[in-house]
């Protein structure tokens, strides 16, 4: 259908293949695996670990339908966040906003052109006069923001002609300054998901991804500037064409320097390792310096360390959030709980509760949900209802296609998140109900 793409098979098993050409598995940028058991399932997850290659595991299991995204480390640089805040600096304004401001008068201007300066130079000149009458502060509150929304309300022109004195006239831009004003008079800080990130920085070697080495960079800018670098982008506003151009150009050529900044530090670090200055395209880092307020960080668990329970491992992703699955009766979140029990079934009694027999099984299969939610620790002395064992064995380990196929659409969509490091993945697992058509993402 499509003459630029192209695939290629191997008619063996993934065990197999594993055993006498690990290799092959190594060679992708991601893998995506179903319907593997815990024997083979474990070895592959650890060769890809080892390589640092995200391995997407998929399971249809009756009516439930899981994916475990399993990644040491993948950055996201274009997260897309619903909606984020424009980035204005108008409290922290640059040297050449804050001469482009100054050269509009809003008191020289003729009535049209008075509606059509853009909202960020009203809110500017607004609060300049602002800050003079409160010791050089901005509104820091919601009381102290009503007012300057009042205040700039008040600076719309009223009409003149006779008998319609004293009726505003129809300034749009006014409008949108009193709207922005919330989001727009805000201090620029360092997001929380940006600081983790630093918090995450090691020293860098020969060896550091480019990721790392852009973050070693944007930490050096925001230690010289304590701001992140300019993102460039204007929002729509109402204004003459050359007003916005003019302002937009103002905030174009300002993330253009600070993008510079950032991409000597990168070429000064990269040959410092001894690798090519160029190494990181011109693309990639205009890409990470535009979306630096949204960078993220999915860092998972490998299945090993899933499957070890060890208290360092139960410190850190949650043990009391384990327990409130089972205390609190979460529905969706006791699936987990089960599927993890199955494949100890299985280990155990080599093939899946209620595949042959369902009576027999269900006791056998109760034993193990126990086993591992002492073997976690998630449960104190709890147990799951004997309504869910059941049912568990009543899917036999079945594999519905309206499950499967909800599943592959996800994963799809997982996988091109990964390759092209956009929009967050799930972290880490993420459990489908078909019964209940509901979704939940865990961290495992």
């Amino acid at each position: 259908m499509n003459a630029d793409v192209n695939g290629d098979w191997r008619e063996e098993s993934a065990s197999t293949i594993l055993k006498e050409d690990p290799t092959y598995f190594t060679s992708f940028s991601c893998v995506v695996a179903t319907d593997l058991d815990e024997d083979t399932l474990l070895p592959l997850a650890a060769l890809l670990w080892e390589s640092k290659i995200p391995l997407l595991v998929g399971r249809a299991y009756g009516m439930i339908g899981s994916l475990r995204l399993v990644a040491e480390e993948h950055y996201v640089l274009e997260a897309h966040p619903d909606t984020p805040l424009s980035d204005m600096r108008l409290m922290q304004p640059f040297p050449t906003l804050v001469e482009f401001c100054n050269t509009v008068d809003l008191d020289a201007l003729s009535d049209v052109d008075h509606a059509h300066v853009p909202f960020a130079v009203v809110l500017f000149k607004f609060l300049e006069a602002w800050r003079a009458a409160h010791g050089g502060n901005g509104p820091a509150n919601f009381r102290e923001k009503q007012e300057f929304k009042e205040t700039v309300t008040a600076g719309i022109r009223m009409r003149s002609d006779p008998g319609n004195e004293g009726v505003p006239l129809d300034e749009e831009n006014f409008g949108e300054a009193v709207t922005a004003a919330n989001t727009a008079l805000n201090v620029p800080t360092i997001p929380d998901n940006v600081g983790r990130i630093f918090a995450k920085a090691t020293p860098l070697n020969e060896s550091s991804s480019t990721f790392w080495i852009m973050i070693n960079a944007l930490k050096s800018f925001v230690d010289a500037h304590n701001v992140l670098p300019l993102r460039g982008s204007v929002p729509d506003m109402v204004s003459d064409s050359d007003s916005y151009i003019a302002l937009q150009t103002v905030y174009v050529e300002k993330a253009k320097a600070d993008f510079s900044a950032i991409r000597a530090t990168v070429q000064e670090t990269l040959v410092s390792l001894g690798r090519d200055a160029g190494e990181i395209s011109e693309f990639e880092l205009k890409t990470f310096c535009k979306n630096a307020s949204f960078l993220e960080l999915v860092q998972t668990r490998s299945l090993a360390d899933e499957r070890a329970s060890t208290d360092a491992a139960q410190d850190q992703y949650g043990t009391a959030t384990f327990e409130g699955w089972v205390l609190e009766c979460e529905e969706d979140h006791l699936w987990y709980v089960l599927l993890r029990a199955v494949d100890v079934f299985k280990g155990q009694h080599g093939h899946y509760p209620g595949e042959f027999t369902m009576e027999e099984d269900v006791p056998k299969l109760k034993e193990c949900v126990s086993n591992v939610l002492e073997a976690e620790q998630w449960s104190k002395g709890q147990s799951i209802k004997d309504d869910y064992i059941q049912e568990m064995c009543r899917f036999g380990a079945s594999k519905l296609h309206t499950v499967s196929s909800f599943l592959g659409g996800t994963a799809a969509q997982e996988v091109i998140k990964m390759l092209t490091h956009q929009y967050v993945p799930i972290n880490s697992f993420y459990l489908y109900n078909g019964a209940k058509g509901t979704a939940v993402t865990l961290s495992v």
